[in-house]
């Protein structure tokens, strides 16, 4: 018994990287954009679809929160991490989003 990563078609024939697992800089970039959009509209209830271009698939997220943390988990289905790096990874691109937002965002 066995675990198969959920990667693209092809990706049988490409493991998984043998690269040391820190902070995931994919949860990271999600989890700043995210945090940026809500400080900026002021609310993290935003609701919008997104069309995958991988799969036949669209998925509807109802907060900016919600669609960085599938963002997040996407990275531990496809086999490229392990949780902690993608939760640290989230986490420290949320901190960059809020800096990036009260340092250079702000109305004068």
């Amino acid at each position: 018994m066995g675990w198969d990563p959920e990667g693209a078609p092809d990706f049988r024939y490409w493991p998984t990287p043998p690269v040391p697992d820190w902070a995931s800089a994919h949860p990271a970039a999600g989890g700043a954009g995210a945090e940026l959009m809500k400080n900026f509209f002021r609310t993290d209830d935003i609701s919008f679809s997104s069309a995958s271009t991988s799969f036949p698939s669209t998925r509807n997220f109802t907060t900016l929160s919600q669609a960085a943390t599938e963002n997040t988990l996407s990275r531990i289905y496809i086999g490229y991490h392990f949780r902690k790096s993608c939760t640290e990874g989230e986490k420290q691109g949320r901190s960059i989003g809020k800096w990036i937002f009260d340092n250079h965002l702000k109305e004068e």
